[in-house]
C-alpha cells in the first residue's frame, strides 16, 4: 500500500516531525511505501500526482488547522483519485 504523510512547519525549525518519524518507520518496516513531506513544499500536488497514494495522512498543528483543511480541499479537487485521509498530530488529539 502507498501512503504520503504531509505535515507542515511554519516555523524556523528545519527538522521532520517526530510523530511522522516513528510512523513513516513503522509503516515501512510492515511492507508499505511511504512519503513523507513538508506541505511548505509548493510541489505537492504534483509529488502527490506521481507517486499516487492509497492513503494520505496529514499531520496538523494548532497554528496550521484551517492550512490542513485548505489542503484537503485543494487535494480533493486537483487529485484525480478518491482517496481516504487520516488526520492526526497534536490538535487533532487534543480537539477531536
Amino acid at each position: 500500500m502507498k501512503i504520503a504523510l504531509m505535515y507542515e512547519r511554519n516555523d524556523d525549525i528545519n527538522s521532520f516531525p517526530l510523530g511522522i518519524s516513528f510512523l513513516a518507520y513503522s509503516l515501512k518496516k510492515s511492507g508499505h511505501e511511504v512519503m513523507a513531506f513538508n506541505l511548505k513544499d509548493q510541489e505537492h500536488m504534483k509529488i502527490i500526482g506521481s507517486f499516487r497514494p492509497d492513503y494520505i495522512g496529514i499531520g496538523v498543528y494548532e497554528e496550521g488547522a484551517v492550512e490542513g483543511q485548505k489542503i484537503i480541499q485543494a487535494v480533493r479537487n486537483d487529485y484525480e483519485r478518491d482517496v481516504p485521509y487520516i488526520i492526526g498530530g497534536p490538535e487533532v488529539t487534543k480537539r477531536p
